[in-house]
């Protein structure tokens, strides 16, 4: 279940973030109506895959002392969020109150810090903590990427004349995250966490978090990528329909790969 609860806020929390690149136009007040509450709903879908959610200590001032239930608050506050600002885009005709969706987005990002130590063991060094944030960053922003381009993606279908060029920028995001990530998972995932043991049972498991490894690598990072490449690629000709078709391709392969990549640091941090 935290593995869920992982990939949902984070996917929650990014997409949000990118939201602030979308053109403020009269046009698209629909998409940020929608957007809001689809983000709404995986905030809450990730709440409710949280041990902690339902335990009353959480709720305690005793228990948020614990990173675990701070995170558990912060989506909740995140959540509410999104709840007010769908409120008040209601009836709205043009503005997107970006000012409002920075503050939820910038809740959004406490909660994934707070991820970080609650993923990480008391006496993890501040190097390790400082990977694992990274990592959680850039899987939020990954995740966002893929997720609102696609959404994004749907409505030059219903809004003719719309630039192109904000579309190919969250694209372009998309492919830095994945490099990105791609670097971090060679310098941290190759390095002390798929490392030492001996014998016969610790070269098993170097061997499945190896195939974890490449799983990862292949599907979600290079698979991600080259889906990503192509939708910016066709974009040059305003293929909108092309590159959103690929990006549904791009959220299944990125959703794979990151849930990979979570599971992976769940296995370093319990060594």
């Amino acid at each position: 279940m935290r593995l869920i609860f992982l990939l949902l806020s984070q996917l929650a929390v990014g997409g949000s973030a990118v939201m602030l690149a979308v053109p403020q136009k009269p046009q698209l007040m629909s998409f940020f109506r929608f957007a809001s509450g689809l983000f709404l709903f995986l905030a809450g879908l990730a709440l409710l895959s949280a041990p902690r959610f339902y335990a009353r200590e959480t709720w305690t001032l005793a228990g948020l002392a614990e990173w675990r239930s701070r995170e558990v608050l912060l989506m909740l506050l995140f959540g509410i969020g999104h709840l007010l600002y769908g409120r008040r885009l209601r009836g709205r005709q043009r503005g997107s109150l970006p000012g409002i969706l920075s503050v939820v987005a910038a809740v959004g990002i406490l909660a994934v810090i707070s991820e970080v130590f609650g993923s990480s063991p008391p006496e993890s060094s501040a190097a390790v903590n400082l990977a694992l944030l990274a990592r959680y960053l850039l899987s939020s922003a990954t995740l966002g990427a893929v997720f609102t381009g696609m959404l994004f993606g749907h409505w030059y279908l219903n809004v003719p004349g719309l630039e192109v060029e904000p579309y190919r920028r969250i694209i372009a995001a998309l492919l830095v995250c994945l490099a990105l990530q791609a670097g971090l998972d060679v310098a941290v995932f190759s390095g002390w966490m798929l490392g030492g043991g001996s014998g016969p049972a610790a070269s098993g498991a170097e061997a499945f978090r190896w195939y974890l490894f490449w799983g990862r690598w292949i599907i979600g990072l290079l698979g991600g990528w080259l889906i990503a490449f192509m939708a910016w690629w066709v974009l040059r000709n305003r293929a909108t329909q092309a590159a959103t078709g690929l990006l549904y391709v791009g959220v299944l392969l990125v959703l794979a790969g990151e849930l990979i990549g979570h599971f992976l640091v769940v296995i370093a941090m319990a060594r």
